[in-house]
């Protein structure tokens, strides 16, 4: 493969993914799907969602109902023939239910990190770190420890996840 070819894949995968954040940031789910293969894993999927595509489309849904209209600030972002990895910033109002937790307007601000592994210009893989204690925090819970995770799953009973008790 030569340099060329190889930098002008590594620029298609990283405009692929920015183009997946502008997308989130205008609130256009079709968009924001358009370049994750329908089979594609995702490591970071939500108790109870569907596989592959199906399932990032319900995850995304919950994340634009409760942020619909945030910032996805990309921070750094770096790419090659198959993997991109960007660190971002997502800033805006909380409404809706995040995590068991019933949002009233807060602004918060979320730290991500997102892993996508590519084909043919198509995202395959998609792995991810987010500051989720961080967020329940700003949304006025007292979370120590680890958090077991998921946009909608809620916090068990017991957990530390009730308003104001620690763990």
């Amino acid at each position: 493969m030569s340099d060329t070819t190889f930098a002008d894949i590594a620029e298609r995968n990283r405009q692929a993914v920015l183009d997946h954040f502008r997308a989130l940031e205008r609130g256009d789910l079709d968009a924001a799907l358009a370049d994750f293969d329908p089979t594609m894993v995702n490591h970071r999927i939500e108790p109870g969602s569907a596989p592959g595509r199906a399932g990032l489309a319900q995850t995304l849904a919950v994340v634009l109902a409760c942020f619909p209209a945030a910032t996805w600030h990309v921070e750094s972002i770096v790419a090659d023939a198959e993997l991109v990895a960007a660190h971002l910033m997502v800033e805006g109002d909380a409404h809706g239910v995040i995590m068991g937790v019933q949002a009233t307007g807060q602004r918060v601000t979320w730290r991500h990190i997102h892993w996508f592994r590519m084909s043919n210009g198509t995202i395959i893989e998609h792995d991810a770190i987010r500051d989720d204690r961080g967020l329940l925090r700003q949304l006025g819970m007292n979370v120590r420890g680890p958090h077991p995770g998921g946009l909608g799953g809620g916090l068990p009973q017991g957990t530390g996840g009730e308003k104001g008790r620690t763990q």
